[in-house]
């Protein structure tokens, strides 16, 4: 496994350098990929169709557009409605478990194939499927598609996996209910946002501006900030992980670990991270004031060893760091009983809708809608069977 994540560290480096070698395997990828869909497309490949409503949150590139939190803020919107989650699951199931732990009344269900689990999901009486990463896994019909692209680069360096990011075709967006763009450019004001919006469309194929209604943004921002030109902002808020199943403490625990509402400012920290974008999440800490002392960057979705976090803790003090942070995907995958020099927390993320609530609230009408009619349809069912 250590050797796998060394090779996709690797290649994450090879991509950011431009890797033109690996053009020949990028256009493989493209091609098996246009394959794919054009089958699906033309009905030569039959999706699946289960008896409850499916929404899909997927991207066009290879992690870091923020996906699982907008999982999250989906489940918590349809916290009345008997929800289950279908999730992939990648090397140690950061995400299925961050998930499980966010939304106690769902039922998060892992596995690689997502049509038995959404079967199962079924037969076990959900009203609402949420596909975890789905644009890609055609096998099983959604009713909703919902698509998100990173601002600084939303088409993954304009190339396919290795050469690039992208590992699905950006004309396929217009197969999308619903776009949002996560990033720095939406962080802007209304201009660059709608200048990425015409560059979608153009990349598309379609006429300017007929992406308009289905076009948001959703930004990352310390709590207690706010945006101008967003529908949603992802809030940093920082917990201590030794209280990891009570992420809302207060206080500052025994170790002197900070509590959610502590600030940053100033504070000199050492971070470590797993995740697909950790000059996002630097960047981020540095905007909350902290002084960065030392980083140590992991794959997506590597985990660090016991052995290594514990002469990493021990190096970052000697440097002058106070505590060890990461994100709250690394920490779900950490035990909080480990003896280590300096104590650890995580920054938690909450979306936060912002602008263009009306946009949003529209689709989520429709998907009340949609289980509204697979429920009375499941009734009629049982009272008229074949």
């Amino acid at each position: 496994m250590k050797l796998w994540f060394k090779f996709i560290r690797w290649g994450q480096s090879q991509i950011e350098k431009g890797a033109f070698f690996l053009a020949p395997l990028s256009f493989l990828w493209g091609f098996v990929s246009f394959l794919k869909n054009f089958f699906y497309d033309v009905g030569l490949f039959k999706s699946v169709q289960v008896d409850c409503p499916v929404v899909s949150v997927g991207n066009l590139v290879a992690g870091g557009t923020g996906k699982t939190p907008f999982v999250h803020f989906l489940g918590k919107r349809f916290a009345s409605r008997k929800t289950a989650v279908l999730s992939r699951g990648y090397g140690s199931d950061d995400e299925p478990k961050l998930l499980q732990r966010k939304l106690p009344f769902a039922k998060v269900y892992v596995g690689k194939d997502r049509v038995q689990l959404a079967k199962k999901a079924v037969q076990e009486g959900a009203e609402l499927i949420l596909l975890d990463d789905g644009f890609q896994y055609r096998k099983l019909h959604r009713d909703f598609d919902l698509v998100l692209l990173f601002g600084e680069d939303p088409f993954g360096k304009g190339h396919y996996l290795p050469r690039g990011f992208l590992r699905d075709s950006p004309k396929r967006l217009k197969q999308a209910d619903l776009i949002l763009v996560n990033g720095k450019t939406s962080n802007l004001l209304l201009f660059p946002f709608v200048s990425l919006r015409t560059k979608v469309d153009q990349v598309v194929g379609v006429y300017r501006n007929n992406l308009k209604d289905r076009f948001l943004a959703a930004s990352a921002f310390p709590q207690n900030s706010h945006t101008h030109s967003c529908l949603a902002s992802r809030q940093w808020s920082l917990a201590p992980h030794e209280n990891f199943e009570e992420p809302s403490c207060q206080n500052p625990d025994s170790s002197g670990c900070f509590g959610m509402d502590a600030s940053l400012l100033g504070k000199k920290v050492a971070l470590f991270s797993g995740i697909a974008r950790p000059l996002s999440f630097r960047k981020t800490v540095e905007d909350l004031g902290a002084i960065v002392i030392l980083e140590k960057q992991l794959a997506d979705h590597e985990k660090i060893s016991e052995k290594e976090l514990k002469i990493f803790a021990k190096k970052a003090k000697e440097c002058g760091a106070a505590i060890l942070l990461c994100t709250e995907k690394d920490a779900i995958k950490l035990d909080s009983k480990m003896d280590l020099a300096l104590p650890f927390c995580f920054l938690e993320i909450s979306l936060e809708v912002t602008l263009g609530i009306e946009l949003l609230d529209k689709l989520i009408a429709k998907i009340d809608q949609k289980i509204d009619t697979y429920n009375l349809w499941m009734k009629s069912k049982c009272a008229f069977p074949n």
